[in-house]
């Protein structure tokens, strides 16, 4: 079971809780107190409203006299892990938060970065405790007695703990995915002038075609030469937003720090680098229905020779910005990557003495009335494992900036659950003999004999994963079928796993090539063998001493608009849901 699919199911079942969720989700401090009052944890409730209290005040109240009030005005967080007293600091919380943060302020009007000090502090407070109080809702913590007496101490309960560690598991290797990607780019970047980085040479295709099998899973070594005119488009904006990106790193290796918001950039650069004016401008134009700071990479500014060229993660720009060309592309090949591109590349890139690639099957229309609908899009036996894997495939899912919000919308959403259902469809009729007949045929020419097709009880070694583009939902469950990232699921089955650390100062990236005889759907297996878990000097290992952290606020008491003191206290004890 997965803590999203706990929250999703809760908030189908019942209006009420699914209205407090929204209004903890999108502009908390809007959120009703009769709500909060009657569902969340009465001193968790306590907390949040004051937060709420303080976030009206300090931004939004115009008049700002107070006859008698306390507000928050400073938060400090502790992480406890392995190691104790490790600082989870605001900024941290705020990097967590800041995409919506910055949507729902401009919503208002408002600007982040122009609000007072108190104001930001109360405003990241609040959306930490909306956060621990969905997982309060839902029913997946515990208020645990304690000495602390009146202070909630919250405690993941016991059932439901190996989902949480699988949860801070998928952050730990999206995390380590990106820092993985940011080292590629600073070892380049560091032996190479830029200024003799130009469109179609070798090194800056070299580069694009590594960014584009990383981030929209298509490996150029794949495609037919020539490019139709679609793909050529789709080939010299990926271009683009590599040269933009090399330009990104740079600038932190002249700064040592990757947490600017932003750089400038002349636009003759990109025009002495060999791309033209109608590319700039056709991505600075391409915003989709995007709003604020994450509609494009690159803006225009008041000066006309210069560029705005924003921080954003290399996955979410790729994504967003090729996905109009992507469409456009794929618009005349009916379902593409799954005909003409999966199966081919498994069979050329997987072990073939241990793994058997299989075509993809689907329900006949005419056995409607009979079974319900499924569509399997690749079927692989791992030999070693004697286990079946059927994978339903979503190459093309929309891909959103990584925050809460935003994952819990997905998870839910009819695209996700459309292919869920698939699997789940041909999972209850897996020993038919309709389904082992199109088993049959989709290991036709290969090594797996039809003899063993038709003795083996599929109930029991058979697999099913969904396999996506997102990794917000990497190491996911959905009635009870595992949700990949394709990245991650091919490393899987080649046996390539990378994890990070840190030494002296420096960020270290780890390889592991290693075959791994595993059940991949069995994503405590998985987590088992990850570095995360056995690597001696890891950064942060997943295990039972799961995350803590403990928050200390700073309130002022105000009388008659004068401040009165000033004091600290200890707040909450929750567990970490980043």
């Amino acid at each position: 079971m997965d803590l999203l699919e706990i929250i999703d199911n809760k908030q189908k079942s019942e209006p009420q809780i699914k209205l407090l969720i929204d209004g903890l989700l999108r502009s908390p401090w809007q959120c009703p107190d009769k709500l909060i009052d009657k569902h969340v944890t009465k001193s968790l409730a306590k907390i949040l409203k004051k937060y709420k209290r303080s976030v009206l005040y300090f931004v939004f109240s115009n008049k700002k006299f107070c006859w008698f009030n306390s507000y928050i005005t400073k938060i400090d967080i502790f992480l406890y892990e392995i190691e104790p007293f490790k600082a989870a600091s605001f900024s941290l919380q705020y990097e967590l938060y800041k995409e919506i943060i910055i949507e729902d302020l401009e919503k208002q009007g408002l600007d982040y970065n122009q609000l007072s000090v108190e104001g930001q502090q109360a405003l990241v407070g609040l959306y930490l405790y909306a956060t621990i109080a969905i997982y309060d809702v839902v029913g997946i913590t515990n208020n645990h007695p304690s000495i602390l007496k009146k202070i909630p101490y919250l405690l993941v309960k016991p059932r439901y703990l190996d989902a949480y560690l699988i949860q801070q598991f998928r952050r730990y290797c999206n995390i380590h995915s990106n820092i993985t990607d940011y080292l590629y780019f600073y070892k380049i970047i560091k032996d190479i002038e830029l200024q003799k980085l130009k469109k179609n040479s070798d090194f800056l295709k070299s580069v694009t075609n590594y960014l584009v099998d990383k981030t929209i899973s298509i490996n150029i070594r794949y495609l037919e030469k020539p490019f139709s005119l679609a793909l050529q488009q789709l080939y010299e904006r990926a271009q683009l937003l590599t040269y933009l990106i090399c330009l990104l790193i740079n600038s932190y290796l002249q700064k040592d720090k990757i947490y600017s918001q932003s750089i400038l950039i002349n636009n003759s650069e990109l025009l002495k680098a060999g791309f033209t004016q109608d590319e700039i401008d056709c991505l600075i134009a391409d915003i989709g229905k995007r709003t604020g700071f994450y509609n494009t990479i690159l803006e225009k500014t008041e000066s006309k020779h210069l560029l705005k060229l924003k921080r954003f993660s290399i996955k979410y720009c790729f994504h967003v910005h090729t996905k109009s060309l992507l469409d456009k592309f794929l618009k005349t090949k009916d379902k593409w990557f799954e005909k003409s591109y999966l199966i081919p590349y498994l069979k050329n890139e997987l072990n073939s003495k241990r793994f058997i690639v299989g075509r993809g099957f689907q329900r006949n229309n005419k056995y409607a009335n009979e079974f319900s609908n499924y569509d399997i899009d690749v079927v692989i036996y791992d030999k070693k494992t004697d286990l079946f894997y059927f994978c339903q495939v979503k190459h093309r899912l929309t891909s959103l900036m990584t925050n809460f919000r935003n994952e819990l919308n997905t998870f839910g959403s009819e695209k996700i659950q459309d292919g869920i259902a698939q699997l789940t469809g041909i999972k209850q009729i897996i020993n038919q003999d309709l389904i082992k007949q199109q088993i049959i045929t989709a290991f036709q020419n290969t090594s797996l004999t039809t003899s063993y097709i038709r003795k083996n009880d599929f109930s029991q070694n058979s697999r099913f994963l969904f396999i996506h583009n997102m990794e917000d939902f990497d190491f996911c469950v959905s009635q009870e079928i595992t949700m990949y990232e394709w990245n991650t699921f091919r490393n899987l089955l080649k046996g390539y796993m990378v994890s990070s650390r840190i030494q002296n100062n420096n960020i270290e990236s780890l390889e592991q090539h290693k075959e791994l005889i595993v059940d991949f759907a069995d994503l405590n297996a998985v987590k088992a063998i990850s570095p995360a878990n056995n690597t001696g000097d890891s950064e942060f290992k997943i295990s039972k001493e799961y995350l803590q952290i403990t928050i200390y606020s700073y309130s002022q008491l105000i009388i008659l608009n004068k401040k009165i003191r000033s004091f600290k206290k200890l707040e909450c004890l929750a567990p970490y849901f980043n």
